[in-house]
């Protein structure tokens, strides 16, 4: 894979070559190329070599001088990398060789230590900025930069030679030398990556140092300010990354040492979008930029500046950008959503200083970031940015335009997750009768708010048959447009189950449960989100069931995974653990249980809202954990303060806040308060529980909000 990506990049370049010599000698080259049948006639005539090291950095040169430089020098740069990529090709099979000759030999060779490996001295610090330093200073000594050109190409040239001369001989040593326990690299695509833009570290060091020379090259009190200012950014950044990222600055230095040793869960993806890459980003390459911009707007600015700021902002957005990618295809979707949401903060941002605040460009990013911040929990955030993007969305696109019925839609979705079930309906209602009349009843984005409705409906006494039958209806129909795996379909189907569950139909709901658990292992991956919330719900039913060591078990499992993939402080992690601590109250291990609720009830506290619908289950969750532990005073004051809640927050209708009225009157030992009938037909049961209900927040299902914009 690394030889034909090297072959890619090599031919890439070798094209980009020939160009700039065809460019560059013409008239004075003829060249004429006959392909697949043969190669006819090949001329090549070679120009004057140009004035080198040209006073100003060629400023006071003829543009037609400038452009003979230009191409001269871009076709010499080209050559260096080619030549440097064939020779870390042929060193590749002298490893080869040589790894076969130790073989045969069978000497011992001990493993490197991979703090050994990539252990990046001071001195080697050192060496490493000295090095710059110098090619600076040279540039100062020959008049090599100018505010006007930029610098010399002459520059660049010395900076690759040196640079790709030092990766061939590691290369060199490492193909002799190379450990026992290494495999054998390709060393073409490491000798010259160093150099490349947006990919190399190195280079982003040279620019940076160049940039001060530029600055320099003044001559006035603000052009030193400027540099002194570029070349603290790099002395506080280096030492910021030689205390915390000192392993990781090693590996992306070292590309020779570093395809030696490759990570083994290390590909191109994750290792352009590493938490070293973000830091250098952020700690470098984003105030350079900056400092860059300034210096263009105080004293002008060049070609060279503008391609230095250009590279420095791609870097940053390319990060960040592909960061969360490389995460959630390592399955660390809570990072991945974190990651997004600086992005998108950053974008809008940089975006208010670019367009206006209805533009759709900044809408569609404030969309995004809104999206973001519900998948990290931060609720009251997203709804306070969806309702912005809806406000404007309705004024612009107006009222039945479909990314305003979109907006809407998560608006509503937002409000159920901050607890505003009665608003979410309406709205949800609202929005799919509009898309039945606008998209079609038989749309993905109306069958989707189809679903919702329904689900909102499960919450509601006395209309759970209700909701079953529409969401059975749904599910058919999605069947038929998306398939049976689509990722909506599944959702919907895990909606079915939940709405079987919610009528005591716990058989049934089992067996659905454990049907989309096995697609969507296969479709979205044993660690993604919307499968844990399935696996979750299958312990939902085994408990049920009675089997309450099984769905312990499988909660526990739960558990751990969400604390890697999302957090742990996380609303549907924070969930899990509820369930959890409710089902070691199942198996009579109560200290743990009260324990683990009180844990619970804390963090849902300060990520939800103390008024909000799973902080007051759980806070349920503790009063009757404290009840089981003989503190029964305590739990019933809590019982009480949680039912005064719930009328105001749920009403008192809700199931939620009668089955807590049913347990404050049970630690009164009044009469029991009389049960809706419609209650006793959907659950099977004649009361509430009086343990309070598992945390069946089905919802997560839709955290990532597949809305078909």
């Amino acid at each position: 894979m690394v030889d034909a990506a090297g072959l890619a990049i090599a031919g890439i370049l070798g094209i980009v070559g020939a160009v700039c010599i065809m460019q560059a000698l013409n008239p004075h080259l003829h060249w004429s190329l006959f392909v697949p049948k043969q190669i006819q006639s090949c001329e090549v005539q070679l120009l004057q070599t140009p004035p080198l090291f040209p006073s100003q950095a060629g400023a006071t040169l003829e543009p037609t001088q400038l452009t003979q430089r230009q191409h001269v020098f871009l076709s010499l740069l080209t050559l260096q990398l080619l030549t440097a990529w064939l020779l870390g090709m042929s060193l590749t099979f002298l490893a080869r060789i040589c790894r076969a000759c130790r073989m045969s030999a069978k000497p011992s060779y001990a493993p490197m230590d991979p703090e050994v490996q990539f252990s990046f001295t001071l001195v080697e610090h050192l060496s490493f900025h000295a090095f710059f330093a110098g090619m600076t200073c040279l540039g100062l000594m020959t008049d090599s930069f100018s505010v006007v050109t930029g610098s010399s190409w002459e520059l660049y040239v010395l900076f690759v030679g040196a640079q790709t001369a030092s990766n061939v001989l590691e290369a060199l040593y490492w193909a002799v030398y190379l450990p026992a326990d290494a495999g054998v690299p390709a060393f073409g695509w490491p000798v010259v990556s160093s150099v490349l833009p947006v990919l190399g570290e190195p280079l982003d060091t040279c620019k940076d140092y160049f940039f001060a020379g530029i600055a320099l090259s003044t001559g006035t009190w603000q052009g030193y300010l400027f540099a002194s200012i570029a070349v603290g950014i790099l002395v506080f950044s280096n030492i910021y990354l030689s205390t915390k990222h000192k392993h990781a600055l090693g590996r992306d230095l070292l590309a020779v040492r570093k395809v030696c040793f490759p990570s083994k869960t290390e590909g191109f993806l994750a290792t352009q979008t590493s938490p070293t890459k973000l830091a250098i980003a952020l700690s470098e390459d984003l105030p350079q930029a900056v400092l860059q911009s300034l210096f263009v707007l105080t004293c002008g600015g060049s070609p060279t500046q503008y391609a230095f700021i250009g590279l420095s902002i791609t870097k940053i957005i390319c990060c960040l950008s592909l960061r969360a990618i490389a995460l959630r295809q390592d399955d660390r979707h809570g990072e991945a959503s974190a990651t997004n949401v600086e992005l998108y903060q950053m974008m809008v941002f940089a975006l208010s200083f670019v367009v206006g605040p209805q533009h759709s460009w900044m809408l569609i990013v404030k969309f995004w970031l809104a999206s973001s911040l519900g998948e990290v929990g931060r609720l009251q955030e997203a709804l306070a940015m969806y309702q912005e993007v809806l406000e404007v969305r309705r004024s612009v696109l107006g009222p039945r335009h479909p990314s305003t019925l979109t907006t809407q839609h998560d608006v509503a979705f937002s409000l159920d997750n901050v607890g505003r079930h009665q608003e979410a309906l309406a709205m949800f209602q609202e929005v799919l009768e509009v898309r039945r009349q606008v998209l079609g009843p038989r749309h993905p984005s109306t069958l989707l708010t189809q679903d919702r409705v329904a689900f909102s409906l499960l919450g509601e006494v006395g209309r759970r048959q209700e909701a079953l039958a529409m969401l059975q209806e749904v599910l058919e129909v999605q069947r038929q447009v998306l398939g049976p795996r689509h990722p909506d379909t599944l959702a919907t189907q895990n909606h079915v189950a939940f709405s079987l569950y919610k009528l005591g139909r716990h058989q049934e709901a089992l067996a659905m449960y454990q049907e989309v658990l096995e697609v969507q292992r296969q479709v979205l991956g044993p660690r993604h989100p919307d499968t844990l919330t399935t696996q979750n719900n299958v312990a939902f039913s085994l408990d049920k069931l009675g089997r309450h060591q099984e769905a312990l078990a499988i909660l526990h499992e739960v558990l751990e995974v969400r604390r890697s993939v999302l957090g742990p402080r996380h609303p549907s992690t924070l969930t899990t653990q509820h369930n959890v601590a409710s089902s070691l109250g199942n198996v009579g291990r109560h200290q743990e249980d009260l324990a683990m609720s009180q844990e619970v009830l804390e963090a849902r506290r300060q990520v939800l809202e103390p008024r909000h619908p799973s902080t007051l289950r759980t806070q349920h969750r503790v009063a009757f954990s404290l009840g089981e532990v003989g503190r029964r005073q305590e739990a019933l004051a809590m019982l009480q303060e949680v039912l005064e809640v719930q009328r105001q927050v749920l009403g008192p209708r809700h199931p939620d806040t009668l089955a807590t009225q049913h347990n404050v009157a049970s630690s009164l030992g009044e009469e029991k308060p009389q049960v809706p009938n419609v209650i006793k037909e959907e659950t099977g049961e004649e009361a509430p529980f009086n343990s309070p209900q598992q945390d069946n927040f089905v919802s997560d299902l839709t955290l990532a909000k597949r809305c078909h914009r």
